[in-house]
């Protein structure tokens, strides 16, 4: 987890790319707009991604994610 969660964080975002790491029921882990995570084994803090990204567009490509 903690490699995976590396890559996202150091992921070389371009002018319309990102990472960010959710499960199948929407719960987001990281994403640029939540804080990153200071310890390891603090409480994590999860939003639902469709807070993040509230366009309409984005539905479509959660659900070919969840897939």
């Amino acid at each position: 987890m903690a490699d995976l969660l590396s890559d996202i964080t150091y992921f070389q975002k371009g002018q319309s790319s990102y990472a960010f790491m959710v499960d199948s029921t929407g719960r987001t882990m990281m994403h640029p707009l939540l804080p990153a995570p200071s310890s390891a084994y603090g409480d994590p803090i999860f939003m639902d991604i469709t807070a993040l990204e509230p366009e309409p567009e984005f539905s479509s490509v959660f659900e070919s994610i969840k897939k």
